[in-house]
């Protein structure tokens, strides 16, 4: 799982940001910004980079604990694997089965993002491939006249069919520099654990098909180009 952090963490040469989230961060995180299933693993107090989370999957049997920069999974009460980097900016979300998570990293408030799946259990579960670059060389190969598509944000969106395929989001970076396009989106529905695109969906049907999914970060009204 530790593997999986740095890997994204590294997808980016920016520098991290400083720490996000009001005084009042819940222990069990707070509502994430692309999806409605995500939480975002925020600071209770930014300043000092206090952060102390307890998170529980669906079935509660696992136990995400953050401390400042360090995480902890346990299962049942007792710690799998050992202590793994937690970047600054981060949302998580958990698959139905409480055996995986859908990790977002963020550098930035318009960007860049990286997405990724990770199992709570590295040691039984194989290796997944990395998504981000597969997704950015897909959605830039789709949209070739689209401005910044070969600078696509990514985000985790969800679950789907009993764990094991995952929705993505990859995203023209929302700042006016991105002209017309800004916000853009395509969903990618992505086969665990291989790795493999199964099907993408572009924003127009992704507004509808996975409505109930969308969060706030995500715009709703498909550009109009001139």
């Amino acid at each position: 799982m530790y593997l999986l952090w740095i890997l994204l963490a590294l997808t980016s040469s920016h520098n991290l940001p400083l720490p996000l989230g009001p005084a009042d961060c819940p222990k069990n995180g707070q509502a994430g910004q692309y999806s409605k299933y995500s939480i975002q693993l925020c600071f209770q107090n930014p300043d000092t980079g206090r952060r102390l989370l307890d998170i529980l999957s669906p079935n509660r049997s696992v136990r995400f604990s953050v401390n400042g920069t360090e995480g902890q999974f346990y299962v049942r009460g007792q710690a799998v694997g050992g202590h793994f980097t937690v970047p600054v900016d981060e949302e998580i979300i958990w698959s139905p089965d409480s055996r995986a998570v859908i990790t977002t990293i963020s550098f930035g408030a318009s960007g860049p993002t990286s997405a990724g799946v990770g199992y709570v259990d590295q040691k039984a579960r194989p290796d997944i491939p990395a998504v981000t670059p597969m997704i950015q060389r897909s959605f830039a190969a789709r949209h070739p006249k689209r401005e910044c598509s070969d600078d696509a944000n990514m985000g985790g969106l969800g679950w789907t069919h009993d764990s094991k395929k995952a929705l993505f989001v990859a995203q023209i970076p929302p700042t006016p520099q991105c002209g017309n396009d800004w916000g853009y989106f395509d969903v990618y529905v992505i086969s665990i654990p291989d790795g493999k695109i199964v099907h993408v969906y572009p924003m127009a049907q992704a507004l509808t098909r996975f409505k109930s999914f969308l969060g706030p970060g995500l715009r709703r009204e498909v550009p109009k180009l001139p």
